[in-house]
């Protein structure tokens, strides 16, 4: 599979314009049978975890590479953003804590909101803030979590 974009975003260089990424593997496509996946349901499962073959100008990548072109117009197509640090139990605080006048004040109004919330507020919460992650090109998170055990019941990390 190859993906054109306007701009390839790399971590070795300048944007290239123009660019395209191959990726070979094993496809996963969990589309139903006789279905036709879309387009960004084909690039979220286009295939395993580093198997990029080849990144550059499009025409180029396209004459090394064969198989299907998924043509992103004028995007960007970037690497994935790592979160390295965040609390996603917290997610469903948002909005519920006014700013603090210090770091005790914000400490004491978040163990308030906490001790208001169950298991599964926490088990919902850490859900929405993969979901929500995910939905803006998050795919490493470092999460640090009150419940251990919570982790084998969520539903869909990135």
């Amino acid at each position: 599979m190859i993906v054109r974009a306007r701009l390839i975003v790399t971590m070795n260089g300048p944007p290239i314009k123009n660019g395209a990424v191959a990726i070979e593997g094993n496809r996963i496509d969990d589309s139903p049978p006789g279905s036709s996946p879309s387009r960004a349901a084909r690039l979220r499962r286009a295939a395993p975890a580093g198997s990029v073959a080849d990144v550059g100008l499009f025409n180029e990548v396209k004459a090394r590479n064969s198989g299907e072109v998924i043509d992103l117009g004028e995007q960007a197509l970037l690497p994935g953003l790592i979160n390295a640090h965040c609390h996603l139990d917290y997610t469903c605080l948002r909005g519920k804590i006014p700013p603090p006048k210090s770091f005790a004040d914000w400490i004491r109004a978040i163990n308030a909101e906490k001790a208001k919330l169950s298991k599964q507020d926490y088990l919902a919460s850490i859900n929405e803030g993969f979901a929500g992650a995910k939905k803006f090109g998050t795919t490493t998170i470092g999460n640090l979590t009150a419940f251990p055990e919570l982790v084998a019941k969520i539903y869909e990390p990135i």
